[in-house]
């Protein structure tokens, strides 16, 4: 063996035994079907999951602060792969389980550097040519791989470590709004209405899944109502006393934890033959090319889709008025949806047209994202089904795209 290949042996074998010495104890595999940010959320899929049949435990992983809910563990990677894919093929709900190495005090180990950890402890002094032979391309992939996430972590923790405990101002209020679905229970990020039930005045968005810091409404009893806001389900209401959330009149959906006030608001998907309207969802003037901030809105119809692949949809178009002009629009190559500078094409046409046009632009976006033609109809109605006069204040409102749910 020449001196630059001992010399490589010497290094990657400092490398590898160095890395796996930072492999944490009680390191098992876990078959994962969910991870929640709620431990009550966690419960509840887990308790779903186990009156099919799955035996179901819940564990919270102190490094990220998530609840998972795991159906296996073991001590073979290989086993608890397995035990991923079955679960997959039993159940299509839980296509996207998952496999984390761990010991629920760290991020998911790659499973190569665990198997690294079982070659060199089960290998001699003889075997050292074959363990650098097995390892090195791994172990230099690794290391390119994990370098950057790991800096990034510690720096997040040192950062996390360093940051004061929170005090709430007394002119606040801490809400988490606990949106999930009631078909899967998966937990579902989206925003919500708030509005001052004293004046009926809009105090605007917060978003769900998350703490928030809300303003005090100032309006003398501190009660408000919140309103869902998540395209593809049914609205949800709430109506909370800031002061005394155990008093609220939804006060069932109501609990507090400390200084914050948990909103639970379980969602149900519409049903064939119900309409949506995709009220976040703007076009350009005189155009069927969409603006950048529809794409929120868009993923949430997308996902709807992508949830139930006998759904059937149909995209109908609406506008302000009938008149006539020159509009940009696509074809099936153009794929600028979301911007005016392009080669669109730009042809003289009615404001049915301009209607169709639109439709067409959302139903050629789902198509781009993998959803089936035949899954989508559309329709054009121009200004025949406004929901205001066309000089009104609210005018602009008549311009808005509508989902129909033909099948499901």
């Amino acid at each position: 063996m020449n001196t630059f290949r001992k010399s490589l042996i010497v290094i990657l074998f400092f490398t590898v035994t160095t890395a796996l010495a930072q492999i944490p104890d009680n390191v098992k595999s876990y078959a994962v079907i969910g991870v929640f940010n709620l431990e009550s959320n966690a419960q509840r899929f887990a308790d779903f999951y186990a009156t099919k049949g799955l035996k179901t435990s819940v564990r919270e992983n102190n490094f990220n602060n998530l609840h998972y809910v795991y159906v296996h563990e073991s001590s073979d990677v290989e086993e608890a792969r397995s035990r991923v894919l079955s679960i997959r093929e039993q159940f299509s709900a839980l296509g996207k389980t998952w496999l984390y190495n761990g010991n629920f005090n760290c991020l998911h180990i790659p499973s190569d550097q665990l198997k690294q950890q079982n070659v060199a402890s089960n290998s001699g002094g003889n075997d050292l040519e074959k363990l650098v032979h097995d390892v090195e391309e791994a172990e230099l992939e690794r290391e390119a791989r994990q370098a950057n996430m790991q800096n990034e972590m510690t720096e997040e923790m040192v950062a996390q470590n360093e940051e004061p405990v929170r005090v709430k101002p007394d002119d606040k209020f801490w809400v988490y709004f606990n949106t999930y679905d009631v078909t899967d229970l998966h937990e579902v990020k989206g925003s919500v209405k708030t509005t001052d039930i004293e004046r009926q005045k809009d105090l605007g968005k917060l978003p769900t899944q998350e703490l928030v810091e809300m303003d005090d409404p100032n309006n003398g009893t501190r009660k408000v109502n919140f309103e869902t806001d998540i395209f593809g389900y049914r609205i949800v209401n709430r109506q909370v006393d800031l002061d005394e959330p155990e008093t609220s009149k939804d006060k069932e959906h109501v609990t507090t934890i400390g200084d914050s006030i948990i909103v639970d608001m379980p969602l149900r998907r519409y049903n064939k033959g119900d309409y949506m309207t995709m009220w976040n969802v703007y076009f350009y003037i005189d155009a069927a090319i969409m603006r950048e901030e529809s794409i929120t809105e868009l993923n949430q119809l997308l996902n709807m889709m992508q949830e139930n692949d006998n759904m059937r949809i149909a995209i109908h178009g609406h506008t302000n008025g009938n008149s006539h002009g020159v509009v940009k629009h696509l074809d099936l190559d153009d794929k600028k949806f979301f911007s005016l500078n392009g080669s669109h094409l730009e042809t003289k046409a009615s404001a049915k047209k301009l209607s169709e046009y639109r439709a067409y632009t959302i139903q050629h976006w789902l198509m781009d994202q993998g959803i089936e033609e035949d899954r989508m109809e559309i329709k054009g109605w121009g200004g025949k089904k406004m929901l205001y006069d066309k000089h009104s204040s609210s005018a602009e409102k008549n311009v808005r795209v509508e989902i129909e749910i033909l099948e499901e």
